[in-house]
């Protein structure tokens, strides 16, 4: 009877310590997240200047494009319903804006053949990246996906949407930076 009340202790005891770990690691993810709903980035500041990679493997820097005139960015995934439908939206502006806004589609899944795959499937010619996905979302602080956010040419933020978007709500996302 004994050893049953040691064992039944230590088990409590051990139960206790567990759920204290767990209390002091949720106490400082919710400081984290804390820390980073501060640092947002917002309209009129400086893009993130990310790294990214094209099919082809080659490597280029954000600032490369908006060096040569403004860049809409799209961070989606072949998993994402909403993503996946405004995609023929954002492949419309793209067709239609002749190279005066630069387009781009950061694919966010975990393995690249699967956005590789809807982008074939899909027939899109928007120019398809990938990144590094933690310091992506570290940088624009991503909470979600679509993000869509458009740059001027000197690397400002003009403008910023999370969720999806039909042609319409493209067409005026991208008005602050079009020739039309």
């Amino acid at each position: 009877m004994f050893k049953k009340y040691i064992l039944a202790m230590a088990a409590c005891c051990f139960i206790f310590v567990l759920s204290a770990c767990g209390a002091e690691q949720k106490a400082e993810t919710e400081v984290r997240q804390q820390a980073v709903q501060t640092e947002q980035i917002q309209v009129g500041e400086m893009a993130p200047d990310i790294e990214l990679t094209g099919l082809d493997g080659k490597t280029l820097r954000l600032s490369e494009l908006y060096g040569h005139g403004p860049v809409f960015i799209n961070f989606w995934a072949s998993w994402c319903p909403p993503c996946v439908q405004e995609m023929p939206d954002i492949q419309k502006a793209y067709e239609g804006h002749n190279g005066d806004i630069q387009f781009v589609a950061v694919d966010m899944d975990q393995k690249k053949e699967d956005g590789q795959a809807f982008w074939q499937k899909g027939k899109f010619t928007v120019p398809l990246y990938r990144s590094n996905i933690r310091d992506v979302t570290r940088a624009y602080q991503i909470t979600g996906i679509p993000l869509s956010v458009l740059i001027d040419k000197g690397g400002k933020i003009v403008n910023m949407r999370l969720g999806s978007m039909s042609g319409e709500d493209v067409e005026k996302f991208l008005q602050p930076v079009s020739n039309r």
